[in-house]
């Protein structure tokens, strides 16, 4: 029996991407693993790549993309590519010619499934249960996210009657992840699911270690969180912890050399109940956005993750004829993510540098602040002033609550302590 495909709906959808590039963006929920042929699995995915580059997709760009990767021989050469282009039917949208790619990549998947169930039942190894459950795993995944439509008041009525009805009696003190500074859950309620923060700060202000803040706090609290070090390498981010959250001090973890005996111990046992912690570290540089969308899903199925830490918002490559529309679609691409997985997510982002290095941040430092602003649920500016005759730091600090789609825009009071990298409330 010969496997559910339409090929022809495959070579619609890439000679549509080869003609308008824009096309892509209703192919994006496409995988490379859905197209049913080899060469045409080989050819999206190096469209996807040159469009994660902000590469323009034409004949000239992806054959050369090909042969570089020695794929131009196993598809039928140029040859092959060209004809892509050819009978491209004239449509406003690809939308229907994806959705019937992604319907015979799930009967694909169906049969699959089906098979190796049967294989599994008869060679008699496991029980019923085991095999019922990864049954229905992979079913979900097969099904993926379904999609919704316009739902009747009464239900949607009902639903947040529920919601309200578990706040209600919950037994945490606030809605959402805590933060950890308590005057600023207080304010917010904390990190809710579904949706995006954004932190501005200007460099050396206290941003990643505030970023590192939210992710403990929230799995100190039990709640899976996975940290996206876009800027410095894990084993960076993990001596911040321990300076943070152990009895090692901030030097003393740059320089273990200079801890007494007893210290280095207290840093072992300390690291002992760290690792116990479901905080999980991923330190891909050049992360794109459509990377970034593929491993949250990912790691929420494999670890079950509630909370996302982007570090920092910039350093994710996106598509886009200039900075201010790769922003754009960095911020509508977070907000979209945290809705469709339901889970907070913080991202970090620069503050642009005023000429008086004392002046309170507004939303309009943020860079390109506009955009990131109208995506965003929350907006935290951090304010840390500086002492101009000695050059330091005057611990007069302040989170600016800048935007709060549910709750009120405020400056609280706080104090950066350098020894532990971290924000606590000002007294």
């Amino acid at each position: 029996m010969s496997l559910p495909a339409n090929i022809d709906a495959e070579r619609a959808v890439l000679g549509a991407i080869l003609l308008d590039n824009n096309c892509f963006v209703e192919a994006e929920r496409l995988t490379v693993a859905e197209f049913s042929l080899d060469s045409h699995r080989r050819i999206f995915k190096r469209m996807s790549e040159l469009i994660d580059q902000n590469r323009p997709v034409d004949m000239v760009t992806l054959i050369d993309e090909l042969a570089r990767h020695k794929d131009l021989a196993p598809i039928g050469d140029v040859a092959y590519i060209s004809s892509l282009i050819e009978g491209v039917p004239d449509r406003p949208s690809i939308q229907h010619y994806v959705e019937i790619i992604a319907d015979r990549a799930q009967q694909r998947g169906l049969i699959h499934l089906c098979n190796a169930m049967l294989a599994r039942i008869g060679e008699g190894r496991d029980q019923a249960t085991p095999i019922l459950a990864d049954f229905e795993e992979s079913l979900a995944r097969i099904a993926g996210k379904p999609q919704t439509g316009a739902k009747p008041l009464r239900d949607v009525l009902r639903h947040v009657l529920d919601k309200m009805h578990a706040e209600r009696h919950r037994e945490s003190e606030y809605i959402g992840i805590p933060t950890g500074v308590n005057e600023l859950d207080a304010v917010l309620g904390g990190i809710r699911e579904a949706e995006l923060w954004i932190t501005g700060a200007m460099p050396g202000r206290g941003k990643t270690s505030f970023g590192i803040q939210f992710a403990m706090n929230a799995v100190e609290q039990g709640v899976p969180t996975v940290d996206f070090s876009l800027e410095m390498k894990d084993e960076q981010v993990g001596r911040r912890i321990l300076a943070g959250y152990s009895p090692a001090e901030a030097f003393g973890a740059r320089d273990a050399k200079m801890l007494s005996e007893q210290r280095w111990k207290q840093v072992i046992e300390g690291a002992a109940q760290l690792s116990t912690l479901p905080l999980f570290i991923d330190e891909t540089s050049s992360l794109s956005l459509r990377d970034l969308r593929s491993r949250v899903r990912l790691y929420k199925r494999k670890f079950g993750i509630k909370l996302a830490i982007v570090d920092y918002l910039r350093l994710l490559v996106a598509t886009g004829r200039d900075t201010r529309e790769r922003v754009t679609n960095i911020a509508m691409g977070l907000a979209q993510l945290a809705k469709d997985e339901g889970i907070g997510i913080v991202a970090l982002s620069q503050l642009s540098r005023p000429d008086d290095i004392n002046q309170v941040p507004t939303m309009m430092d943020l860079k390109e602040s506009g955009d990131l602003e109208a995506n965003a649920h929350v907006v935290l500016l951090l304010y840390r002033p500086i002492n101009k005759d000695t050059g330091e730091f005057t611990h007069q600090d302040s989170i600016i609550v800048g935007k709060a789609r549910e709750g009120p825009t405020t400056s609280i009071p706080v104090v950066y302590n350098e020894s532990r990298l971290i924000f606590t409330e000002r007294t």
